[in-house]
Formats: structure tokens, sequence, C-alpha cells
């Protein structure tokens, strides 16, 4: 079946979502049991611009070949997806492993709601990735809400390092309301460990020039396993120093480790068992954080999520989602 004629519908019942706890945290009072310091940063930073973010890693639907069962194909999927990503309704939407037929479903079915950006096509609206420009490669969209916010340009990665462009997106958007503007960085960090060291240090380049003018929000896959050596199965164990050299002199935190308000959900973002590699199959591998959400501290990180529901009886894809409430501190422009 063609990935772009997956099945309309997304009313799918979701069941073991955690999302409901942590949109809990920052909509009831908060929670008594948080220090009187940690109360009042997170109430100031609730009366500023502040919002919801998600990265997921949606798995290319070349994986239909590989698939275990009809509900792992692409036509399965993708409607379940849609229905994970509309229980959050977050304002800013980052994916990794969309390629060009899954893109153009993503927009049929977000595209009311969202404007987007993609590597290879730019524009605003729904209407502007049409099926001539299908180029069946990755394009790391970013989806973000239309009423809340505006594109001003996607900044070029291209000069910065050879191998970046290829899986690096990044915009600049304005929050309409406020009229902060700030950057937006969709990443999908390479497997191969050259490829990867080379995207590391060129992120660390892009945002070093931009955390100066700019709030900067990273979202993406990074690809970074802990190091674990008992953990004989894993790819690399190079995960800590990636995440220590972009988190290092403050260039960038983890909004899982800085959330004011705390973090929901089991510290991993697989779907392994963790006797074994194979997706689908269980709750993860404990403290394999491939997906995140970082930073600068120009962005304060109130709640953070890491959430595997189940849509329609099924896993939607082979890494959980991961999503984060946050505020901008930027002063606001007159």
């Amino acid at each position: 079946m063609e990935p772009s004629r997956a099945a309309p519908s997304t009313n799918y019942p979701i069941i073991n979502s955690r999302f409901p706890l942590f949109n809990s945290l920052f909509t009831t009072n908060l929670d008594p049991k948080l220090s009187e310091e940690v109360r009042k940063e997170a109430e100031a930073a609730l009366k500023r611009p502040h919002f919801t973010i998600l990265t997921w890693n949606v798995l290319t639907h070349e994986w239909d070949r590989k698939a275990t069962s009809e509900l792992q194909k692409w036509h399965e999927r993708g409607p379940r997806i849609v229905a994970a990503m509309k229980e959050v309704g977050a304002k800013l939407i980052a994916l990794q492993e969309c390629y060009g037929p899954m893109m153009k479903f993503f927009i049929d079915n977000l595209g009311d709601k969202y404007n987007f950006a993609v590597r290879k096509t730019s524009g605003e609206g729904k209407d502007v990735f049409k099926s001539t420009d299908e180029i069946d490669d990755e394009q790391n969209p970013i989806f973000y809400d239309k009423e809340v916010f505006d594109r001003i340009h996607n900044y070029t990665i291209e000069p910065i390092v050879r191998c970046a462009d290829k899986l690096f997106l990044c915009i600049e958007l304005v929050h309409k309301a406020s009229h902060i503007h700030f950057i937006a960085i969709n990443v999908h960090f390479s497997i191969k460990e050259k490829e990867r060291t080379e995207q590391v240090q060129a992120l660390m380049k892009l945002v070093e020039g931009l955390v100066r003018r700019y709030p900067v929000i990273v979202m993406g896959d990074f690809n970074a396993f802990p190091n674990i050596p008992s953990q004989t199965k894993f790819p690399a164990y190079d995960g800590d120093r990636i995440m220590a050299k972009l988190t290092s002199n403050s260039l960038l935190k983890d909004t899982r480790n800085t959330a004011l308000l705390g973090h929901i959900g089991p510290p991993s973002t697989y779907t392994n068992d963790p006797r074994d590699k194979i997706p689908f199959t269980g709750d993860g591998t404990p403290e394999v954080m491939l997906l995140r959400a970082l930073v600068s501290n120009k962005v304060i990180s109130l709640a953070h999520i890491i959430n595997n529901p189940l849509v329609g009886g099924v896993q939607p894809s082979d890494h959980k989602y991961v999503a984060a409430h946050v505020a901008l501190v930027a002063k606001i422009s007159k």
C-alpha cells in the first residue's frame, strides 16, 4: 500500500497514556510538596509565553518490509501517531524518520492547525508540498501552530559542516502574542560514529552563534546511547559524552533534568524489551534516552514527559514521544 494512502480516520481509543498527569502539572494548582523556591520560579514562568513542544521518531515507512504484523505497517501506524499527537496538542512538533510520502499524510491530517517547514520544500500551508515534490528521503519537518507562531525564515546549515544539512532543520519563529523571536532546531544524528561526531560539532557551532540573540529549542533523535558496557547490544557508548558536550558551558540544558514541576514516564525512549533490542516489544532499556528536547538559558523547562500510549491497542512507533512544557524568558519586543 502506498504510504500516503494511510487510513483517514485518526479517532482511536488511547489507553495507558501518561499525558493527563503531565498536563495537570502546569494546568492545576502546583504541588505543595515542591519547594517554595521552585513554586515561585514556576509561577513566574507561567506568566510568560509558555507552550508544549513534542519530538518523535515516527519510524520510516520502509519498516513495512520488516513488520511482524499488519498493525506495524505505515497505513496503520500513521493515523495512530496523529491521534496520539492530537491528544497532546503541542504547539511545536519535530518529527524524525519522516520521509516524503509520510510527509504528505501528516500535512493532510495536521494542515488545518499547523504550518510546517521541511528541508527540501519551503513555504506555508499544506498546499505547498505537492505530489511532484515527494522526494523519498528524510525530511525532519517542524510543524508549528499557525495561530501561535509565524515563521521568519529557515537557516542554511550546509556551509557549517558537510554532512549536517542532510539531517538538520533550523528555523526562526516568532511568538505572535509576545513578539518574542526564537530558534527551533530538529536533528536526527547518524548511527555512524564519524558522522554523529561531525553532527554534534556542527550543532554546537550553530547553537553557539544563536544563543547570544535568541532563545533556542533543539529537539530530535540524538542516537546517544549511554556508556553502559554491560549492555553489549548497544551500537555505541558515546551518548553520555555527546550530551556532556551539548550541555557544557551552559550551552543547552536537558528539559527532563531541569523541569521545575517534574518528569513523567520511564527513563527510556525506545520500545524494546530490555532483554533484547527488538522494537514494539516493551518499555525500553533504562537510560537509553535517544530522543531529547534541549533548550538554552532563555527557555525554562516546566514539565517533561516520555510517553508510549497504546493507540487503538498498539504502539504506533518504535520510539516513544518526548514532550516538554516550556516558557520563553526573553524580553518582549516592542
